[in-house]
């Protein structure tokens, strides 16, 4: 659950990337980022650069994060794209190479705005309007080339705001936002996995309630399905789809925790419905951001809780 009043004083925002040389546990240090940043969302492109959207770039003052960094596909050197004009919008690739930006915050409002970016050429296009207004949401791509988005934050993000647990799904032949199934859990972490979308964690419900530890699969019907727990109530973690049709889970915390932000990762196996505890990372991580490189090994960059790095 990414959740702007649940950073604490004194965080720091870390401009390290760390790639995990596959799951055997073995880091090293990769670009650092123009500038440090958290909260924020990681993917790759077809060419194999790398896009991080949204987040913060202070915590104190609060500041958001507007603008999309690209990472060069051979990961020597960062450079700023586009201002998307709004922030915590969420993001995905689409199965077009399109970059899909759903939702985020205007003027202190959750929007429904949704653009796509084509990479090949820098252009940008309005695309349909989600249903409702969301930030902080989950924005996961889906094998038929649309995209499914999960709960989020609406309403007036200074204050008067309510927790989300619906769903929508995008149509890219219709351009439009359908609701499928509650999944009855805010604030959750996703990744899409060829047996459906998994979301794990967040709370119980449309406010700020009691952490969970289990999760769902939606699948390509939109139909929800329960998934087995992580073994703990993680949250501002990341969850990562692997190539192999599993998931990776890296860090977060645990309400109340004295270890927390966590070393811990994991990985889910869908075939299975179990969780696999697999190398920790060098450093406890949260709010951070993960992504899937063609190597297959995973980028971790960036994140609160720390202001070192280990490999």
């Amino acid at each position: 659950m990414r959740s702007r009043t649940m950073i604490g004083a004194p965080a720091f925002l870390l401009a390290m990337c760390l790639p995990a040389a596959g799951l055997d546990g073995t880091w090293a240090p990769g670009h650092p980022m123009p500038a440090p940043r958290c909260d924020h969302q990681g993917f790759a492109l077809p060419d194999g650069s790398l896009v991080v959207l949204g987040g913060y770039s202070s915590i104190a003052p609060l500041m958001h994060s507007t603008s999309i960094l690209i990472l060069d596909a051979g990961m020597r050197s960062w450079r700023t794209g586009p201002d998307v004009g709004r922030g915590h919008a969420r993001g995905c690739v689409l199965r077009d190479g399109q970059v899909l930006v759903t939702g985020g915050v205007s003027d202190g409002m959750a929007s429904t705005r949704c653009d796509l970016f084509d990479p090949s050429d820098g252009s940008w296009s309005r695309t349909a309007d989600l249903a409702l207004p969301r930030a902080y949401h989950v924005c996961e791509a889906t094998p038929d080339g649309g995209a499914l988005v999960i709960g989020g934050r609406t309403g007036d993000l200074s204050g008067d705001e309510t927790w989300l647990t619906s769903v929508e799904r995008f149509d890219p032949a219709m351009g439009t936002w359908t609701t499928t199934d509650d999944v009855a859990m805010a604030g959750a972490e996703a990744a899409a996995l060829p047996a459906g979308v998994i979301a794990v964690g967040g709370t119980t419900g449309a406010s700020i309630g009691s952490a969970r530890d289990d999760g769902v699969r939606i699948d390509p019907s939109g139909h929800v399905q329960p998934i087995a727990s992580m073994g703990g109530a993680y949250q501002n973690m990341t969850v990562t789809a692997l190539r192999d049709g599993r998931a990776l889970r890296t860090g977060g915390d645990i309400m109340d925790s004295p270890t927390s932000p966590e070393v811990v990762a994991a990985v889910y196996d869908a075939r299975t419905d179990r969780w696999q505890v697999t190398a920790p990372m060098a450093a406890g991580r949260s709010r951070h951001a993960a992504v899937l490189l063609g190597d297959d090994s995973v980028l971790v960059s960036g994140g609160a809780g720390t202001s070192t790095s280990e490999v």
